[in-house]
């Protein structure tokens, strides 16, 4: 007899018909399409069979009728926080939270795996990828063996994969233009940018937009670098505001140290300094309404995110979509 102990095990029907809470009937009904079935179910069993390397499965994401989306994120250290960016991880858990829930709701699959256990998708027919990686170069997608979109959480760079073929992220630097603009209206005579280069490309654009501003209004650009350390962040701050800076746009650096080192210069939030930052740096919204916030809409921003995947993976041609968000004061207004 022939040694088929170092051969995975072929899944069983039955095990495929619990996984997707289906009779085995169905099941199989599904996988031949025989019977009347509805779509939502034969995707249901399709994407399960898929998963578990049913020997069935299609050779070619053209065939695909289950369609299966893999996400790709940082290791577990730097989503914990580790990297220092634990703002931004927040802000993107929510997004990708979302669009788990709009995807599957529509009978998709969807598999979340990292930058360094990307091998766990070689045997699935994977229809769409999703980069959650804001660092530039970004990080390499596995070959698949076989064309397959994939959609990046941020700007175009020189560097990219040839298949990218969607962008999705705020415009960094209308934002910063925006805000400068806001400061300025406000009353600030001063502006000073304070940003956390760790941040990655978003920051590289806040610079821009920054600097493109101030040399519009013939100002001189104040850039307090964020690197990680409080000593070296609160000084830099303490220097801004002796020199005269009324309005800061705190564009992800460390909020806790920024804040105690503008109450130990003796200034006061919206009397002598003007603020703008984004809503999920501030962890009690209600106790400094004063705060002018970027306002980031998570749960639009998941149906947007779910919208460019599903035309990624139907074919559509490479595109640039930016998310909404909204500068405003009071109550905190995440969802």
């Amino acid at each position: 007899m022939p040694d088929s102990g170092n051969q995975p095990a072929k899944p069983k029907l039955s095990q495929i018909a619990r996984l997707a809470g289906v009779s085995v009937t169905t099941a199989s009904r599904a996988l031949r399409g025989k019977g009347r079935i509805n779509e939502q179910t034969v995707v249901k069993v399709r994407t399960v069979a898929q998963m578990l390397g049913y020997p069935t499965k299609p050779q070619t994401v053209a065939e695909h009728k289950a369609r299966l989306v893999a996400v790709i994120t940082h290791p577990p250290s730097q989503l914990a926080g580790g990297d220092g960016l634990e703002q931004t991880h927040t802000f993107w858990f929510r997004i990708f939270y979302g669009v788990v829930n709009r995807l599957t709701g529509q009978g998709s699959g969807v598999v979340w795996v990292t930058t360094e256990s990307q091998n766990l998708l070689i045997p699935l027919p994977v229809s769409a990828i999703v980069l959650a990686a804001l660092s530039v170069p970004r990080p390499e997608v596995i070959d698949l063996g076989y064309d397959v979109p994939i959609v990046v959480a941020g700007a175009p760079d020189e560097s990219d994969d040839g298949r990218i073929k969607a962008y999705i992220s705020y415009d960094n630097l209308a934002i910063s233009e925006d805000v400068c603009t806001h400061l300025s209206k406000k009353g600030a005579k001063k502006i000073a940018l304070a940003v956390r280069p760790a941040v990655g490309q978003p920051a590289e654009q806040w610079i821009e937009g920054y600097k493109n501003w101030c040399e519009r209004e013939d100002q001189e650009p104040i850039v307090i670098v964020d690197e990680l350390d409080p000593d070296a962040l609160a000084e830099q701050i303490t220097a801004a505001l002796a020199d005269g800076v009324d309005g800061i746009f705190l564009a992800l650096p460390s909020f806790g140290t920024a804040l105690r080192a503008i109450e130990n210069a003796d200034k006061q939030i919206p009397q002598d300094l003007l603020v703008v930052t984004w809503e999920e740096t501030i962890d009690d919204t209600d106790e400094i309404p004063e705060f002018t916030r970027i306002s980031p809409q998570a749960l639009d921003a998941s149906e947007v995110l779910a919208d460019t995947i599903e035309r990624m993976a139907d074919g559509e041609p490479t595109q640039r979509v930016f998310l909404e968000y909204e500068l405003t004061q009071g109550r905190s207004t995440l969802r």
